[in-house]
């Protein structure tokens, strides 16, 4: 059988765990402390610039490069079908209501609408004067 192990020595072997995991736990926050302190962003005093404005107004220009897109691109549709002429606006190019993006030829349509109309003309001269 075991023998019980003395009050002594399990308090030493619990004061033993107490310093070597309090230990641990103070190492790790003296770490995390000085890793937040590093990533810390922050502008010095002495980098600072201080003046005194009386009236005016203040110009500021700003230079930058990149690229400007579009917040969003619609697809054009017509409702008919024909050839594209002239195109006077390209994809990215900024357009207002009402700005000519294309033009199209619409001559074929006109010559097909003037027939129609003509067909429709003609047919009804002819029912008027079947009527009479």
């Amino acid at each position: 059988m075991d023998r019980e192990i003395p009050k002594e020595v399990r308090n030493k072997e619990r004061n033993k765990k107490i310093i070597r995991y309090g230990g641990m736990g103070a190492a790790g926050i003296v770490v995390i402390s000085v890793l937040i302190s590093l990533m810390r962003t922050g502008v010095k005093e002495k980098d600072i610039v201080f003046s005194q404005v009386s009236t005016g107004t203040i110009e500021v220009s700003v230079s930058a490069s990149g690229k400007v897109v579009p917040a969003f691109e619609e697809i054009i549709n017509s409702p008919i079908n024909t050839r594209i002429l002239e195109v006077y606006k390209k994809g990215g190019d900024s357009v207002d209501i009402g700005t000519p993006i294309l033009k199209l030829d619409l001559q074929e349509r006109r010559n097909r609408l003037q027939a129609e109309t003509r067909r429709g003309a003609d047919a009804q001269l002819q029912a008027e004067a079947a009527q009479a």
